[in-house]
């Protein structure tokens, strides 16, 4: 409010600019430090909930989303309804399963299904804008999955897809200057 009532001829004009924008920058690093910090939270709640989960807690990995998602794949046992959780280097896929006792229902349990690692990956394109898909391995090795999500549209698929880009371009990411990896290519699985 003061800058819009400051002219920008006014000797201070330039420093009121510069603390909004310090300002500004302050908060979204705040927000994203918060983010991140709920995610590694999620992460280690995720961990000791799902059933036969490989390790998947790391200093660098948090939770970015996850939804339950129809996956098609050259796999046969990884095609199907699968609760699917990205994280910033990986996506974990479990199958929701209710369990029963003295023949009620009891509350919904998750069990590992497959893991795949994003510096592992290439994004393409999906027929859909509802639909992203990852092709994993090499075709002339004849280890070639493809892998095709279709996103609710109760989910809200723009998110997914933007987060899966932009997560797949930073775990294929070479090394930044200061040699540590952005996620690690090395994790325990």
């Amino acid at each position: 409010e003061v800058i819009k009532h400051t002219p920008r001829s006014h000797p201070g004009y330039e420093e009121l600019v510069q603390a909004k924008k310090a300002i500004k920058e302050g908060n979204q690093y705040i927000n994203q430090r918060k983010r991140a910090q709920d995610g590694r939270t999620r992460l280690a709640e995720l961990q000791s909930s799902v059933k036969r989960c490989p390790n998947i807690t790391a200093p660098h990995r948090f939770h970015v989303r996850d939804a339950v998602l129809q996956v098609s794949s050259t796999r046969r046992n990884h095609t199907g309804s699968f609760h699917v959780f990205l994280l910033n280097d990986m996506l974990l896929a479990c199958k929701e399963k209710s369990g029963r006792f003295m023949g009620l229902f009891s509350e919904k349990t998750l069990d590992f299904a497959f893991l795949l690692n994003l510096s592992e990956v290439e994004i393409r394109d999906a027929p859909d804008k509802n639909m992203f898909r990852l092709t994993s391995g090499v075709l002339e090795n004849m280890d070639l999955v493809i892998y095709t999500f279709l996103i609710p549209s109760s989910v809200g698929s723009s998110g997914w897809i933007k987060d899966m880009h932009e997560f797949v371009k930073k775990a294929s990411s070479p090394l930044p200057s200061g040699g540590v990896p952005a996620c690690s290519k090395s994790a325990a699985f």
